[in-house]
This record gives structure tokens, C-alpha cells and sequence, in this order.
């Protein structure tokens, strides 16, 4: 599962947190600034957490 979830800092900036969720793996996260460079960061988290994890267990 992925999803990005809207965070409030302290000093009252929000920041985007991208978080991938598959049963049996770590979690893998990132934080961006912008909601446009989280759904982008969104799309490569993805792209690297199953290239990384989900295709290994195919070799």
C-alpha cells in the first residue's frame, strides 16, 4: 500500500510524507515540501521498493 499523508511542522509549514507498505518488507518513506514532488516521489518510491524487493524474489 502506498499513500502520502499531509503533516503540519511547528512552525505551521506542511510537508508531505510518501510512505510504501507491503506485508513481509520494511516500510520505505520519504518527505517532501510540495504535494506535486509527493506524488512524484510517490510514482519513483514505488518503482524502486518493487524493483528493490518484490522482483528480487524472482531471481
Amino acid at each position: 500500500m502506498a499513500y502520502i499523508q499531509e503533516r503540519k511542522t511547528d512552525d505551521g509549514k506542511t510537508h508531505y510524507r510518501v510512505q510504501v507498505r507491503l506485508k513481509g518488507y520494511p516500510p520505505a518513506s520519504a518527505t517532501f515540501e510540495r504535494k506535486t514532488d509527493a506524488k512524484r516521489g510517490l510514482l519513483i518510491l514505488v518503482a524502486w521498493f518493487f524493483s528493490r524487493f518484490v522482483a528480487a524474489r524472482f531471481d
